[in-house]
């Protein structure tokens, strides 16, 4: 299919670049009736791998799977015995495992890493995520486009929902899903920094199982044939950074907020379990 788009712009150095690419691209999923999702992901290194935060030691699959949900527990009850139990999003719906999908979504959004490798179904909100971090300047960035196919699909609430599913075995080995959660907010979520991030951020996952999850996923034969890669040079992060700068976009409202008590929290169990 990647041959079947032919982007003006393969290397990005503007929104307006970025805007044109996605003029083209609409106009595909027109002409070919495509109507699986589109994500993107955003690297402030284009040689960065697609993998999970907790994949990225040297530690083996099975000790991920011990560590994954001991920490995405503990990390959960460190909260709430710290007071930051208003930070935390409770069940509300009556789903077998929703619970353990929302301890690890909101683990991920507040930094503790786990198997879920974030997308966003937004563009620009990729583009940030590459050029924002200007320590990070002396290296092209990358702005990645998955094109989805539907039985790869999971949403929240559906005949193919997820959180009826268990998230700690629901793919099979060499597998990936994407899980498309409810990022809907109301007013009773204003402290639920977590979630806020995931809807500010447009965010979507891919999540793979463990034997396969300490592998670049863009080398995954069901997922390269379906990945597009723009570059971001070096040279043009700054000027696109004031292009975003103007749109009052910049780390601090990407992020939403950020709490030091809770992201110290995350330091000291990351550092606990040597991820």
């Amino acid at each position: 299919m990647m041959n079947l788009i032919n982007f003006p712009n393969l290397e990005i150095r503007s929104l307006k670049d970025m805007e044109e690419n996605m003029k083209i691209f609409y106009q595909f999923k027109s002409n070919c009736f495509y109507t699986g999702p589109h994500l993107f992901r955003g690297h402030a290194n284009h040689e960065w791998s697609i993998i999970p935060a907790i994949a990225r030691t040297k530690k083996k699959p099975h000790e991920l799977a011990a560590i994954e949900k001991e920490m995405v527990h503990e990390f959960i009850s460190t909260m709430k015995s710290n007071g930051f139990g208003c930070y935390i999003r409770e069940k509300y719906l009556n789903a077998q495992y929703l619970d353990e999908w929302l301890m690890l979504q909101q683990a991920q959004h507040y930094g503790l890493p786990t198997r879920l490798i974030d997308w966003t179904y937004k563009e620009n909100i990729a583009m940030a995520f590459a050029v924002l971090d200007s320590s990070m300047d002396n290296y092209d960035g990358a702005v990645f486009l998955f094109l989805g196919q539907h039985e790869s699909v999971l949403n929240h609430d559906s005949e193919y929902g997820y959180v009826d599913l268990n998230p700690y075995t629901i793919v099979k080995a060499g597998e990936f899903k994407i899980i498309l959660p409810n990022t809907h907010l109301d007013e009773q979520m204003n402290n639920v920094i977590g979630e806020r991030r995931m809807s500010k951020q447009g965010g979507k996952f891919i999540i793979q199982d463990y034997a396969t999850s300490t592998l670049d996923l863009a080398e995954n034969s069901q997922f390269e044939k379906m990945l597009f890669k723009f570059i971001i040079p070096s040279d043009s992060k700054t000027a696109i950074r004031n292009e975003f700068a103007q749109l009052g976009v910049n780390q601090d409202t990407l992020y939403h907020a950020k709490i030091d008590k809770i992201d110290y929290i995350v330091k000291i169990l990351k550092d606990k379990y040597g991820v």
